[in-house]
C-alpha cells in the first residue's frame, strides 16, 4: 500500500468513525443539544480536525441524514413482495418499515427535525426524492394487486396511501411521548414499541381491506 492510498484509508476510517459518534449524540441529545465538542472527544480525534472535514456541525447532520435516507429508502424500494399474497406483502412492507427507525435510530430524529426546520438539512445529494416516486410505484403495484384479487378496495391513491402508513406506522418513534400518554404505555420500550407496530399494522390494512358492510345511510341517525 502506498503512503497516498494509506493517507486515504486512515481519512476514511477516521470519518466513518466521527459519523458514527456524531449519531450516537445526535440520537441521544438531539441537533440542538450535541456538540461538536462531545463527537470530537467521543471519535477520538480533535475538534480541529472535525472542523478540517465538516463547516459546522449542521453540515454533519446533513451527511448522516443523507447516508441513513439513502440506505432506508434504496432498502424498501428492493424489498421483495411480488411474490406474496397482497395482504402479506402489505404487512410486510409496513413492517420492515418500522423496523427501519428501530436499525436507524437518526430516522425519527431526522422526521422531527426537518418538520421543525421546513427540511432545510435535505441536500441535493439526498436519495429521498429520487427514490419516492419508485416507493410510491412498489405500494401502488400491492395495491392493485389486492384490488384484483378482491382482497383491498379499489381507487386509492397510492401516494396518499403511503404518506398516511408511513405517519401512523412511524408515530411511536416520532411522537412519543404524546401517544405513550394517549396510550398509557411506554412506546420507547420494546413492549410498547412491539404493541404499537402491531396496532399500527392492522389499522392500516383495514383501511386497505374490502368490507362487506354497506354504506350507511346518510339520513339515519345511527350514521352521526
Amino acid at each position: 500500500m502506498t503512503l497516498a492510498s494509506r493517507a486515504h484509508s486512515t481519512k476514511r476510517e477516521t470519518i466513518s468513525r466521527l459519523l458514527a459518534m456524531a449519531e450516537r449524540e445526535f440520537g441521544a441529545k438531539g441537533l440542538e443539544g450535541a456538540r461538536v465538542d462531545d463527537i470530537a472527544r467521543a471519535a477520538g480525534v480533535t475538534k480541529q480536525l472535525v472542523y478540517n472535514y465538516y463547516r459546522s456541525k449542521d453540515e454533519i447532520f446533513v451527511s448522516l441524514l443523507d447516508e441513513a435516507s439513502a440506505q432506508a429508502m434504496s432498502e424498501m424500494v428492493e424489498l421483495e413482495l411480488d411474490s406474496l399474497p397482497p395482504p402479506q406483502a402489505l404487512r410486510k412492507f409496513l413492517n420492515f418499515h418500522f423496523e427501519q427507525y428501530r436499525r436507524y435510530p437518526l430516522l425519527g430524529l431526522t422526521v422531527m427535525e426537518e418538520n421543525r426546520r421546513h427540511g432545510i438539512h435535505i441536500s441535493s445529494r439526498n436519495k429521498f426524492p429520487e427514490l419516492m416516486p419508485l416507493l410510491v410505484a412498489k405500494l401502488g403495484r400491492v395495491l392493485e394487486r389486492g384490488v384484483a384479487s378482491g382482497d383491498f378496495r379499489g381507487g386509492t391513491d397510492a401516494a396518499a396511501f403511503l404518506a398516511t402508513a408511513v405517519l401512523i406506522t412511524a408515530g411511536c418513534f416520532v411522537n412519543c411521548h404524546c401517544l405513550s400518554v394517549m396510550m398509557g404505555i411506554d412506546l420507547s420500550t420494546e413492549a410498547g414499541m412491539s404493541a404499537w407496530r402491531d396496532h399500527a399494522v392492522d389499522f392500516v390494512l383495514s383501511a386497505a381491506r374490502v368490507t362487506s358492510r354497506e354504506p350507511l345511510d346518510p339520513h339515519s341517525p345511527v350514521a352521526y
